[in-house]
């Protein structure tokens, strides 16, 4: 006969028939014990001076590639047409923004295109006409008060004006006319606020010394209406329309100058702002009413003298018609006003084995 079941264990519970009961849990090692720890890792073989050397020049590799640098970032930049950056010139958080290390300032990469430069609205900008332009490099912001504030500590440390534009008067004091005093803070009371009462000379040797230059007509133009031939930088609404710019009748906090990123909605496709309003932007250029008529059609820019330089953009003191993407004005170089101010740009290299075009502006020495 079959030997007698043993009984099932008890589990505290009544087991209903045909259930099976749960499994015994198994022993827990006593992993406190020093005999049953498990053994150390071993440690990894040191490092040869060749692995070292390698592992170093890897990652410095990765970090040209990175910044555009280097053969690997070198090819990537011609593979993919785009522009190299010159040496103080570093990759910002975002495609195509670029930090300029000498005064800190955003660079926005504009890629080579076209834009129909001008409109029939006024004579002085007529006719439209096709215009061509290699890439550059344009801020996103006018200047700042904080940003010209290094210029003039380097200025009073260094004493050097070799990066003065040579027309400049020898005897020239960059300082703005009422800096610091309650005057100038009525205008532009903040350091994020774009400096002003500064003239042609102080602009140009601003951007020298940060190693950038000032835009072209062309390139201002540009960077202000895209290359959909926006009637103000952010479309064809009027200004009254929305919190676009500061202008004549702004409603905000502020009676003159504003912060400069203190119209996000008025943005230019470029990204860049204030393209329209707050202060007017000095140029590059010399300024003659039928320019137009026989500007170049690749990288125009007019350095024949006429006595006056191209400002562009309009202020806080203008009309509507004034913020008009096409609106020229000009000013005597050595004018200083509250609604004037300026923004830089800079070329960059072409890519490898691809020559650079057309006429640029001098840039600041190195």
């Amino acid at each position: 006969s079959p030997p007698p079941l043993s009984p099932p264990p008890d589990h505290g519970l009544l087991q209903p028939p045909g259930v099976q009961p749960p499994p015994t849990p198994a022993p827990q090692e006593d992993t406190a014990s020093p005999s049953r720890l498990s053994p150390e890792p071993s440690a990894p073989p040191p490092q040869s001076e060749g692995g070292w050397r390698d592992l170093v020049s890897g990652v410095i590799s990765r970090l040209r590639s990175r910044r555009g640098t280097g053969p690997k970032g070198r090819d990537m930049a011609k593979r993919e047409g785009l522009p190299r950056m010159p040496a103080g010139i570093r990759r910002g958080e975002h495609r195509g923004e670029y930090i300029n290390q000498r005064d800190g300032s955003v660079l926005l990469l504009v890629e080579a295109g076209s834009l129909l430069m001008g409109s029939e609205e006024h004579k002085h900008e007529s006719p439209p006409h096709q215009v061509h332009l290699d890439s550059y490099l344009v801020a996103r912001e006018p200047v700042t008060n904080a940003r010209y504030r290094q210029f003039l500590d380097w200025l009073s440390a260094a004493g050097d004006h070799e990066r003065c534009h040579p027309d400049e008067s020898p005897d020239k004091n960059h300082t703005p006319d009422g800096w610091d005093s309650k005057t100038y803070l009525r205008y532009s009371p903040g350091a994020d606020h774009p400096v002003v009462n500064v003239d042609w000379f102080d602009a140009w040797a601003y951007a020298a010394w940060a190693r950038l230059r000032l835009l072209t007509e062309a390139e201002w133009e540009r960077a202000a209406r895209g290359d959909d031939g926006r009637y103000y930088p952010w479309g064809d609404s009027s200004p009254e329309d929305g919190d676009y710019a500061q202008w004549e009748r702004s409603k905000g906090a502020h009676r003159y100058t504003a912060p400069v990123t203190a119209h996000p909605k008025g943005r230019s496709p470029m990204g860049c702002n204030d393209m329209a309003g707050n202060v007017l932007e000095w140029c590059e250029d010399w300024f003659h009413p039928t320019f137009y008529q026989r500007s170049p059609s690749h990288s125009p820019i007019n350095d024949t003298s006429t006595g006056r330089r191209c400002v562009r953009g309009g202020s806080w003191n203008n009309v509507s018609t004034k913020l008009r993407t096409s609106a020229r004005s000009s000013l005597s170089p050595l004018r200083r006003d509250a609604a004037v101010s300026f923004r830089c740009g800079r070329t960059p290299l072409p890519p490898r084995g691809i020559p650079s075009s057309g006429r640029l502006p001098r840039q600041g020495k190195r």
